[in-house]
């Protein structure tokens, strides 16, 4: 896969994912553009690992995601795994996420949003903005990504709402549902590429949404080939399905725009961060690749501080009801500032803070707060 920067013609950063494959490289291919980091302003530090979904090293950063396969019912988890087109139910829209929602209470909605739908934007409303567009025959959402954060100016944010649908059709009958579709809303292509043939095909269009106060707003489609046996998925010798990834995009105002966000600021609990940190970003994301697993994020900006200065705060105040250090961490790369941490709902948690300004003269730190929580799923 790659993924490349560019803009479109009027100059808006637009992230393409160029992704050859079908069915499971596809879901691979979605979690990998999750991590890469889009929108104004936005990098990835190579030198910083992305594990759990946070490859945020600088302030006006916060590259988080969401993927998404949970539970078959809204609160129902249990030890034994199966395949998610076992999952048949359709499920209903219940109301949003509330905000400052504890860890349990966003499990608990995406199980409920994960699965057969007739309505792909009423089911992502209840975790973040998206517009309401029409949902392809057969749509099943099998992952999600939500991320909330401040754009580089200080003064929006940049809100990405991203879902990978599996869906009946092919490339082309799905591309000329949603032309059809998004040319009803107004809204026009200013890019479109194409990869592969048959069934590792890929097609991508950008869409540009008209009368933004902002400099961007658009819409990514992405259609893959979901091949089985002999180019086909489902019953019959002529049966087909394709992979839908849709990617929603906007730039807003700060004022006014903090309840999605807020969202997904409470799952933290009673962790002892230090007070006066500054939230710039929040973000979930789900993935259907290996074991289901949801993660979650969150960044904060501290100013005068160093990484070291957190971190020995946070150690001093530990431990608490629910976390405490993990002296025997499973996340990776481990840095003298990070602190990885033992909690009875998250598989792996952990505090990494990173300076941020010029390296030879730093302003503060950056503070990624992860966490991740695998589950198996039924009907």
């Amino acid at each position: 896969m790659t993924n490349r920067a560019r803009c479109d013609p009027m100059g808006r950063r637009v992230l393409t994912a160029v992704c050859p494959a079908a069915l499971t490289a596809a879901a691979l291919c979605f979690a990998a553009v999750l991590l890469a980091g889009c929108g104004p302003g936005s990098t990835t530090d190579s030198a910083t690992p992305a594990t759990l979904g946070s490859a945020a090293a600088t302030p006006d950063e916060l590259a988080l995601g969401v993927a998404v396969t949970a539970p078959a019912t809204e609160a129902e988890l249990i030890d034994t795994g199966i395949e998610l087109d076992e999952l048949a139910a359709e499920r209903p829209v219940g109301p949003p996420l509330p905000p400052l929602s504890t860890a349990e209470q966003v499990l608990d909605v995406i199980g409920a949003v994960h699965g057969p739908t007739s309505d792909v934007s009423g089911q992502m409303n209840r975790l973040v903005g998206f517009p309401d567009v029409a949902t392809p025959p057969g749509a099943e959402v099998r992952e999600i990504r939500a991320d909330i954060r401040e754009a580089a100016t200080g003064d929006r944010l940049v809100v990405t709402s991203e879902v990978l649908l599996g869906a009946d059709g092919t490339v082309d009958e799905l591309i000329s549902f949603y032309d059809d579709e998004f040319a009803g809303l107004g809204w026009s292509v200013s890019a479109r590429s194409g990869l592969g043939v048959g069934p590792s095909r890929v097609e991508q269009l950008t869409y540009l949404i008209p009368d933004s106060e902002y400099d961007q707003h658009d819409i990514e489609l992405a259609v893959i080939a979901d091949a089985g046996p002999e180019g086909t998925i489902g019953e019959g010798p002529t049966a087909e399905r394709s992979m839908v990834r849709l990617r929603f995009v906007e730039v807003t105002a700060i004022e006014g725009n903090r309840s999605s966000r807020e969202r997904f600021e409470g799952w933290v609990g009673d962790l002892p961060l230090p007070a006066g940190g500054t939230i710039t970003g929040a973000a979930i994301q789900t993935s259907a690749v290996g074991r289901h697993s949801l993660h979650f994020s969150l960044a904060l900006r501290y100013e005068g501080v160093t990484p070291a200065d957190i971190a020995s705060s946070l150690r001093a105040a530990l431990p608490t009801d629910d976390y405490s250090i993990d002296p025997q961490p499973s996340m990776g790369q481990t840095l003298d500032a990070w602190v990885y941490l033992d909690h009875p709902f998250f598989a792996e948690a952990r505090v990494s803070p990173h300076p941020y300004g010029p390296t030879d003269d730093p302003q503060g730190t950056v503070v990624n707060v992860d966490a991740r929580v695998e589950f198996s799923v039924r009907d």
